[in-house]
């Protein structure tokens, strides 16, 4: 199993390769790569489903698919190899001006408590690598054979819902008090856990003072399967402990989270 950072502790550039994916393009020098759809939702009824790669640049370009599945564990994104989902072709070559049709199909059936979760990675290989022809199929499964060397990486979700309706999302809300230091202390931290049995994908956060007076507004694209819990990025002053904060999320559910209520607590000390 391998423990990589992802949406919710991940590189600078990592992010920025799952932010294009998620707008569905990525200009990489004279390449530009458009993704169509973003997100992939698999079910046994349905199991079968394709993304449309697009290469808008001047020059081929080679690129390798990958689908691994997905948890998380203490706020990290861990993935693992899986032939739950397939993909095909696994290899290939986008001639400049043109696009690859990437298939995905479902091995296994739904869960009844909860959603399963994959990540495709779509990586872009050097063009002097060794690889099939445009025309040649799948190749070299990933993983098979010596690790090549990646330009760039996209990473999109996919999600196989649970057999049983779902039911209305929900999610609890702390704010962790900052560390006492000689320095002068951090702010809170704002922490959620999901305690539904699909993901939510929170968009932005709004905090607002007790007279519902806006003190800011936060984008992020931040991913929370279910059971699991994250910290998110939400740069907030000092305040003093006790002031009361509410707390507003934007996430990909139909069903709007009601907005929280918190106090901001005090510093907790240093353990010796």
């Amino acid at each position: 199993m391998r423990h990589l950072a992802g949406s919710i502790g991940m590189s600078r550039a990592a992010a920025i390769a799952l932010a294009a994916a998620m707008a569905g393009s990525f200009d990489a020098g004279a390449a530009s790569i458009q993704i169509a759809p973003v997100r992939v939702v698999l079910q046994p009824g349905r199991p079968v489903a394709s993304l449309t790669v697009t290469n808008d640049g001047a020059s081929e370009i080679p690129m390798q698919a990958e689908v691994m599945s997905w948890s998380q564990k203490d706020g990290q994104d861990v993935y693992a190899p899986t032939r739950e989902v397939l993909v095909n072709p696994a290899i290939f070559r986008i001639p400049p001006n043109g696009r690859q049709i990437v298939r995905l199909g479902l091995q296994v059936g739904a869960l009844a408590d909860a959603e399963r979760s994959y990540r495709i990675f779509l990586r872009q290989l050097p063009r002097d690598k060794a690889l099939p022809a445009a025309d040649g199929g799948g190749g070299e499964a990933p993983g098979a054979g010596p690790e090549l060397q990646t330009l760039l990486q996209l990473v999109l979700p996919i999600f196989v819902p649970p057999s049983t309706p779902a039911g209305t999302p929900s999610a609890t809300w702390r704010l962790d008090a900052p560390v006492a230091t000689s320095a002068p202390p951090s702010a809170p931290t704002l922490a959620v856990d999901n305690l539904g049995r699909e993901h939510l994908q929170f968009t932005q956060v709004t905090v607002r003072q007790a007279d519902g007076k806006e003190l800011l507004r936060q984008r992020m694209s931040v991913y929370v399967l279910p059971r699991q819990g994250a910290r998110l990025s939400v740069p907030l002053p000092s305040l003093p402990p006790g002031t009361s904060l509410q707390f507003e999320a934007q996430t990909d559910s139909d069903v709007p989270l009601p907005p929280v209520f918190l106090q901001v607590p005090g510093a907790a000390a240093v353990a010796r």
